[in-house]
């Protein structure tokens, strides 16, 4: 099992310029937004007056203009090489990220990835926004998986839904 953002590649500068050109779009404003990754949260953290309806159409965009920025993303070149390797062997490769569909085909096209993985699970996918939680109800068991994931929050949701400890590889890079 990969996770995509900041696992096999790294995504947050793409993710912000999609951002930061996105909310020119839409609201005329400029914003320098630092090297973490961006999201909702922050949005609606450093801009509360923006309307439900600004917040989508600016997602919107954003998803819409990242292809623009897939230049700034950056392949974990030792993930990807084990990815290939994994799938010449013949071994079942999963990629499992909440991203949304789109952007991860994108991605995964830009590197010459998406024929590595067997099957693939997007944000579209997780009717409750877990992917562990999806992963669980899809397969009889998780005691087999290897899982390379980078986010903590996303460690814990997989061990709390069976996926033992010692079977993850937390990705840093």
């Amino acid at each position: 099992m990969f996770d995509l953002d900041n696992t096999l590649i790294k995504t947050n500068r793409a993710n912000n310029e999609s951002y930061k050109e996105a909310i020119k779009t839409v609201t005329g404003k400029t914003l320098k937004l630092e090297s973490q990754r961006f999201t909702r949260v922050e949005l609606s953290q450093i801009m509360p007056d923006l309307s439900d309806t600004q917040i989508s159409e600016i997602v919107m965009e954003k998803e819409r203009c990242y292809e623009k920025f897939i230049s700034e993303t950056i392949l974990n070149k030792q993930l990807a090489n084990l990815l290939v390797a994994l799938n010449e062997e013949g071994c079942e490769t999963v990629l499992l990220t909440e991203s949304c569909k789109k952007r991860a085909e994108q991605l995964c096209n830009y590197y010459l990835l998406t024929k590595c993985f067997s099957s693939r699970y997007f944000k579209e996918d997780y009717p409750n926004s877990d992917k562990y939680s999806f992963l669980k109800q899809r397969l009889s068991t998780l005691q087999s998986i290897i899982l390379f994931e980078n986010d903590p929050l996303e460690i814990s949701r997989a061990i709390s839904n069976g996926i033992p400890e010692k079977s993850i590889i937390v990705v840093n890079f």
